[in-house]
């Protein structure tokens, strides 16, 4: 992997793919109807805040695959709908897999479009595989437990 890939890497691609994943997350909250969804993508004091209607969208300085999305609404969301809404990102990032497959394959072949399907199949992927690390519960984690929890 030569500088230029690997710099690709850390400074585009693996911020481009979380914002693709927190945005998942914050479109299964729309579609839910949340009064109010929060994207944050970076950890540290905010470097720049966007507002618009019930969606605030923020970035700090350490963006390396690091983001958040929380929403809220004045009536309680169901199992199913937080489990949607969790399944989101990783289907985002499973339709962004598919995305730079096809621009991989059939319009340019080069490796900034070959990580970029790696790096999205890889965050569906690991996303989806339900563990808990400390208090970190990673979206298959929290989509089993809503499924099979008892009401």
């Amino acid at each position: 992997m030569d500088i230029y890939l690997l710099l690709y890497l850390f400074l585009i691609a693996a911020p481009f793919s979380t914002i693709i994943h927190e945005l998942g997350h914050l479109v299964g909250a729309t579609i839910v109807k949340a009064d109010q969804i929060t994207l944050s993508i970076g950890t540290g004091k905010n470097a720049y805040t966007f507002s618009k209607d019930n969606i605030r969208i923020s970035f700090q300085p350490s963006f390396l695959l690091t983001g958040l999305t929380k929403s809220e609404r004045s009536k309680p969301y169901n199992s199913l709908e937080v489990a949607f809404i969790t399944f989101c990102g990783p289907l985002f990032n499973i339709l962004s897999f598919i995305l730079f497959t096809g621009l991989h394959n059939f319009v340019h072949e080069n490796s900034y479009f070959f990580l970029l399907m790696l790096l999205n199949g890889w965050i569906a992927t690991v996303n989806m595989v339900p563990f808990k690390v400390n208090n970190k519960e990673s979206d298959g984690y929290i989509i089993f437990k809503q499924l099979f929890k008892n009401e």
